[in-house]
């Protein structure tokens, strides 16, 4: 009996001895296997079985070591946040992009310091910045300067005391003149270089290189700004062609003239050059005419549109018309 149980005290001790010897082994093998990192290809994963209230987490091999997000363990019964879509553009192409329409939409701000109006038609010229600055030189940066003197031209035509004739209709609809004409009577002729019908069309590109001019009737005689009539009446005058020589140029005027010398026309074809006067509200002058237009090829016109603030090309209208004049019967008149 004493045998056995010496016996057995000898094994105990045996095994508290290898225990106390085989611990600190582990222990620095466990810590050996943690500083290896990921396990090359081909090699064999050895893994203990881990409690079912442990999740394990095996980084990817492809994955940024540099940008992994640790995700916060969510409370049982947590209601999911949804994923975030996929952005079609990237943060900054966006930021770029709310700034242009942030831009656009400050347009005429005071506080918008330097406004690119290029971007809504206009255009900048050498001339306009000579005349607005009184400069003699023309500074590198002349374009970035224009926003403010653009704006100034804008800005001064709102409050201009002279209105008999800046509106082309768009705040005139209940306006029925008297002296409408019919216009069933009138179309629009075929016009090609071979046939160059009245010769007008000379007038016409001296109006269209005018496109994205600035409107104002304060500057209408100025050569950087027009109103309506000053677009007609200079384009037709840089041809050797005065439409109105005893009055002031207004759409009015230059539309009694004609009539009055044989130049009105009543029906047919309407002819590139050809006059358009329209009237949309009472104002005492000839037929009561507030806008005129010039007829362009392919059933366009160009005139200078208070309403669109520039002078534009918009489809031909014969709506609310009461006169049709042709400043150049034929092309030898017009020398």
């Amino acid at each position: 009996m004493d045998k056995k149980r010496t016996t057995r005290d000898l094994i105990k001790a045996v095994g508290v001895i290898s225990a106390t010897v085989m611990c600190p082994c582990i222990i620095a093998f466990g810590l050996g296997m943690a500083q290896a990192g990921p396990m090359a290809e081909g090699e064999i994963a050895y893994t203990t079985a881990a409690p079912d209230n442990i999740e394990l987490a095996t980084p990817s091999r492809t994955a940024d070591w540099d940008k992994q997000v640790v995700s916060e363990e969510k409370p049982e019964g947590a209601v999911p946040e949804p994923e975030a879509e996929t952005q079609a553009i990237s943060p900054r192409e966006r930021a770029e992009l709310m700034a242009k329409v942030k831009h656009l939409s400050d347009y005429g701000k005071e506080d918008d310091a330097n406004p690119d109006y290029r971007q809504l038609g206009y255009v900048y010229t050498e001339e306009m910045y000579y005349k607005l600055t009184g400069a003699t030189k023309l500074p590198d940066d002349w374009t970035e300067q224009m926003g403010p003197l653009m704006r100034g031209i804008i800005k001064e035509e709102s409050s201009f005391v002279e209105t008999l004739q800046t509106d082309d209709g768009n705040a005139q609809a209940q306006w029925h003149p008297e002296d409408l004409i019919d216009f069933s009577l009138y179309q629009t002729g075929a016009f090609t270089e071979e046939n160059p019908s009245t010769g007008g069309m000379a007038a016409v590109q001296a109006a269209q290189r005018r496109i994205g001019y600035p409107y104002s009737q304060a500057r209408r005689d100025s050569g950087i700004a027009f109103d309506c009539s000053s677009l007609v009446y200079w384009s037709y005058l840089e041809t050797g062609v005065n439409i109105d020589p005893v009055g002031g140029h207004t759409a009015a005027s230059i539309a009694q003239y004609l009539e009055n010398t044989g130049r009105g026309i009543t029906g047919g074809d309407l002819m590139p050059g050809d006059l358009v006067f329209y009237s949309y509200k009472k104002n005492g002058r000839y037929k009561n005419i507030s806008h005129v237009a010039m007829v362009a090829e392919g059933g366009m016109m160009v005139h200078a549109s208070s309403s669109k603030k520039m002078v534009v090309m918009s489809g031909l209208s014969l709506n609310q018309v009461v006169a049709i004049c042709r400043p150049l019967p034929d092309a030898a008149t017009a020398r």
